[in-house]
């Protein structure tokens, strides 16, 4: 009787390769199944942004040219970056009887929530062509942006896009937070800002996160069961702001609702220096950085309320919210000082916050957030803006 062979015994490297692949096979078949069949919550809605931004030669945080993607806010928007880096299709070569229009600022610029054809930078060169000028509007907008900000960027589009003429776009929701935030970098295509910046820096949990989708629905899952195990409370150990962002926090300056205190010296985080006087400093260079850009040719400042600012009842609630007294404050000075601002910059400057409330129903000319506005908003704003610009530059 002849005896059985004896069973090979698999090698501990073999079976260690084996048992590897094995676990990453899975691991990719669970994030596969995590980015096919998980819809991203709202407030993780910049995650679908993924690759869409890039560092820039002089240290900014720009698009990346040739992105395409899609964001998913009220509704799906598709996005397309051209070879400028400027949210929208190809620029053929300029034409003899052309004029460009390049207009700067964050995301209510860049259309945030709208399709690009919708958002009132491209609506406005529509509006303001005539039989024999034809106008290119450039949409220069990127999310996040601050003033400071659109200076680099006018700087960076001026000469590949030809401009003729400049429109920069405040935005009173959050340009002064913007301007204040010291540090912002560029991880996973994402730009990050303030704490998650540093996070990311600090924490490789964190740049797991914004790597995988199933390491951000744990995460997700864990600012709701257990917020203290969740990356959020470890914002709280790391390493302070510079001297740059003190008092500039998002919650307690919400919408630049703060521009409104009629005490220009007013202090909402105790031991932090007034942030008015400084916000309005950083505008102030920003404008006069654009206006020496421009070297004569047309500039306009445009200031971009929310529907805070719009609605008076909605203003006073959040000022409540916010701790702010709103008898301390005067509805419409935040205006008021930055069109004093820009005057005193030497720049051209427009409000848009009347042709906003004089519309029949205000909120609707804003996306559901109150900040952005909807396609009827772009379109309101393109409607006067070109004929501002027209009696402007008539």
């Amino acid at each position: 009787m002849t005896a059985a062979p004896a069973r090979r015994r698999v090698h501990p490297a073999v079976a260690a390769t084996l048992a590897l692949v094995s676990l990453g096979v899975a691991m990719a078949l669970v994030e596969a199944g995590f980015r096919l069949f998980w819809t991203l919550p709202p407030w993780f809605a910049e995650f679908s942004q993924a690759g869409m931004y890039a560092a820039t030669a002089d240290g900014d945080v720009g698009l990346m040219p040739g992105y395409r993607g899609t964001l998913r806010v009220d509704v799906d928007t598709a996005i397309a970056i051209n070879s400028l880096g400027m949210r929208g299709p190809e620029l053929a070569p300029k034409a003899a009887d052309e004029r460009r229009l390049l207009a700067l600022g964050d995301s209510v610029v860049w259309g945030y929530g709208v399709e690009a054809e919708e958002t009132f930078a491209a609506r406005l060169g529509l509006r303001m062509s005539t039989e024999t000028t034809w106008f290119a509007t450039g949409n220069g907008g990127v999310p996040g942006y601050g003033s400071k900000h659109m200076a680099a960027q006018m700087a960076r589009l001026d000469a590949p896009f030809g401009a003729d003429a400049f429109v920069a776009c405040g935005y009173l929701g959050n340009d002064p937070l913007d301007d204040a935030a010291p540090r912002r970098t560029v991880f996973a295509g994402l730009m990050l800002q303030g704490a998650w910046a540093r996070l990311v820096e600090a924490s490789p949990r964190a740049r797991l996160m914004y790597r995988s989708r199933a390491a951000l629905w744990l995460e997700s899952w864990l600012a709701n069961a257990a917020p203290e195990r969740s990356l959020i409370a470890q914002l709280r150990f790391l390493p302070e702001e510079d001297e740059a962002a003190k008092g500039f926090s998002p919650q307690r300056l919400f919408a630049g609702l703060f521009l409104d205190a009629i005490d220009e010296k007013s202090v909402w985080d105790e031991g932090a220096p007034p942030v008015i006087p400084r916000s309005l400093a950083a505008l102030r260079g920003s404008l006069e950085r654009m206006r020496g850009l421009a070297k004569g040719r047309p500039l306009v400042f445009v200031v971009m309320p929310t529907l805070w600012q719009v609605s008076e009842d909605r203003r006073v609630a959040r000022l409540r919210e916010c701790g702010i007294d709103p008898a301390s404050t005067e509805r419409g000075l935040a205006q008021k000082r930055w069109l004093e601002t820009a005057k005193a910059a030497g720049v051209a400057a427009l409000d848009a916050t009347p042709i906003l409330a004089a519309a029949p129903d205000p909120a609707a000319l804003f996306l559901s957030d109150g900040g952005h506005l909807s396609v009827a908003g772009h379109e309101a704003v393109a409607a006067w803006l070109a004929q501002e610009l027209a009696r402007l530059w008539r």
